[in-house]
């Protein structure tokens, strides 16, 4: 009876693994299918619809991060439980984490990468500004103030 008790477990438990790792697989496509338009986005200029999109990441961010509780907790001793399954469900299982750790290390490389574009797109900003001001002022300087005779004047006038 004991056998059949730790086949059930094992089997429950990687159905449910396996149910998390599917729900991570769909958030993480997800993260990275935004993760594009995220780049089109800063491309464009579009400053709202991209405000928009990070909005929509961070509650997959969330959605993902909560799962990750559960994987946690499923996963706290991975390779003895691993060890227990069959050659192919082994491998299944190691394969879907590979696959869902290397797509969130795309999104990361592409956040990082938005992230430099973002800083260059506001340096350039910070300049234009700084540049206008100082047109303004050199505008103020030169203009005459009202009221005020002219400097130089001919003998006439």
């Amino acid at each position: 009876m004991d056998a059949d008790m730790e086949v059930r477990e094992t089997t429950n438990w990687t159905e449910e693994l396996l149910a998390v790792l599917d729900r991570q697989q769909t958030l993480a496509d997800q993260l990275a299918a935004l993760a594009g338009q995220q780049q089109q986005l800063i491309d464009g200029q579009e400053t709202d619809a991209l405000l928009n999109l990070l909005a929509q990441r961070q509650q997959l961010v969330n959605d993902f991060l909560t799962t990750q509780n559960r994987f946690a907790e499923l996963t706290a001793d991975l390779d003895q439980r691993l060890d227990t399954l069959a050659g192919e469900k082994r491998d299944n299982v190691r394969s879907r984490i590979d696959r869902i750790s290397a797509l969130l290390a795309d999104v990361m490389q592409t956040d990082a990468q938005d992230q430099k574009r973002l800083e260059s797109a506001r340096s350039d900003v910070v300049d234009d500004l700084e540049k206008v001001g100082a047109n303004r002022q050199a505008n103020t300087a030169y203009r005459v103030q009202a009221g005020s005779a002219p400097r130089y004047t001919d003998r006439k006038g």
